[in-house]
Formats: C-alpha cells, structure tokens, sequence
C-alpha cells in the first residue's frame, strides 16, 4: 500500500480498483504508450526515407520531375481556388450572422431591460405602498405589546 499509482490517466469507474488491478492498468498503458512510441519513430524514419528516395528520383528524371511540378502547381491552384471559396462563404455567414444578432437579439435585449425595468417599479412600489406601512403597524404593535407587557410585570 505504500505505492501510488497516478489516477489521474484512469477512466473513472477505474477509481475503484485495487492495488493489483492499478498496476495491471498501468503496466498495460506503459505498453501502449511505448507502442505507440515506437510506431511514431518508425513512421518518422519511412517519410525521411521517402523523401531521401524521392529527391534522388527527381535528380535522376528531370522530365518526369517537371511533369510532376507542372501536376503540383495545378493541384495547389486548385486548392486555394477551393480555400478562397471557403473564405467568402464564411465571410458572407459572418455578415449574415452579425444582421441576424443586430435585427433579432437587440430588439429582445430591449424588451429584457424594460421588464426590468418595469420590476423595479413594481418592486419599488410594493416596498414603499406595502412593505414600509406593515413594518410601521407591526412595529406599532410590538411597542404597545411590550408596553403592556410590562404594564402587566410591575403589577
């Protein structure tokens, strides 16, 4: 028990598990990460190597090297055509957006504070034609109580 395991990786309703299953699930994150880990590092190695391999082919086939250029710059033409569509249909969303907050959600904003407004009034009201005269009644009659009430002990 004097081993602690971190539980703060751990699904929830892992919480509860003993020491032997913590450290079963450690063990087998361990593994995962080094998996993973080591999957990383060997996909890291094949690009480089796909690189190295791909630049000696183009020195080695300036012909089929340009080809593939001349593919490429049609390619990358193509996709910032696309992006710059994608821009212009997120600004004209971001215009209809920003129309749809002035016409709909400052007219509600208005409407919010007047009924604000109108409970403080209605608030302000009851405090001074309710509130205010029962507090006097009622602190009138606990003085006449109390004064009764010691009327009634010196007797």
């Amino acid at each position: 028990m004097g081993e602690e395991y971190p539980t703060q990786d751990l699904p929830i309703a892992a919480t509860e598990l003993t020491d032997e299953e913590l450290l079963e699930y450690s063990t087998a994150q361990r593994l995962k990460n080094r998996i993973l880990t080591i999957f990383g590092v060997l996909l890291g190695i094949l690009l480089i190597i796909g690189v190295i391999y791909a630049i000696i082919a183009m020195v080695n086939h300036p012909a089929e090297t340009e080809t593939i250029r001349d593919i490429m710059i049609i390619f990358l033409a193509i996709q910032f055509s696309i992006i710059g569509l994608v821009l212009i249909i997120l600004i004209v969303q971001l215009a209809l957006l920003t129309e749809l907050l002035r016409t709909e959600v400052t007219p509600i904003l208005k409407s919010t504070n007047e009924t604000l407004a109108n409970v403080r009034g209605t608030s302000a009201f009851m405090s001074d034609q309710i509130v205010k005269p029962s507090i006097k009644v009622i602190g009138s009659f606990a003085a006449l109580r109390r004064a009764v009430d010691l009327l009634r002990f010196r007797r």
